[in-house]
């Protein structure tokens, strides 16, 4: 079907010049309003999102496809605007729950493999996940998305002890009847970094 055709030709593509293209073209097309968020949202997760995953996964480097004034421009037009509640529904009026996944997936994905590029726009990254946790009404599976954001943050960039506790406390509390995989995914990525937490002078309760 049409999925595959897209992973096939797109993140599976051997084409190194043509993923790049694609992904410049798709944050000229992001900043037309005249395309909803519905449609933004699938292409980030049939095209975008596969296309820096496959490359992570199958480049030894993982240089090439992404650069500075790429992860610039991702963060003027999607990080930063998620960075505060008030930004993200200015911004993103009719944001439904679909959309909101797939930028924090998106974001969780540019974190593990490409987090040496993200030095200027770490912070806002990480206040995203906390908006999504901290919103009270949110959605049970934008909320466990938004934790898993948070793990893979603190699992490659350095934090305040008491915001990766935080995490880890949120993620015990529940409930977990949705998205229950996101939370053990989460807690295991979190373990490791607590307990090099508890090995250095940080006092962590035990």
């Amino acid at each position: 079907g049409v999925i595959q055709f897209l992973y096939r030709h797109v993140a599976l593509s051997k084409d190194l010049a043509f993923r790049r293209n694609v992904l410049t073209r798709f944050l000229v097309w992001f900043e037309d309003s005249s395309h909803s968020t519905a449609q933004k949202a699938l292409f980030l997760q049939y095209v975008v999102t596969p296309t820096l995953l496959m490359h992570a996964t199958h480049s030894s480097d993982k240089t090439g496809l992404l650069d500075n004034d790429m992860v610039l421009r991702m963060h003027k037009l999607m990080f930063q605007p998620m960075s505060s509640a008030e930004s993200m529904l200015s911004t993103f009026p009719d944001a439904d729950d679909t959309f909101k996944i797939e930028l924090l997936r998106l974001a969780t994905v540019m974190v593990q493999p490409y987090h040496e590029l993200l030095q200027e726009v770490k912070k806002d990254i990480i206040k995203c996940a906390f908006v999504f946790i901290n919103t009270a009404n949110e959605d049970m599976l934008v909320k466990h998305t938004a934790y898993m954001l948070a793990a893979r943050f603190f699992d490659v960039i350095e934090g305040p002890p008491k915001f990766i506790l935080r995490i880890w406390t949120g993620l015990l509390k529940g409930p977990h009847s949705e998205g229950r995989h996101l939370v053990k995914q989460a807690l295991d990525v979190l373990a490791p970094v607590l307990l090099r937490l508890q090995g250095s002078e940080s006092e962590v309760p035990q």
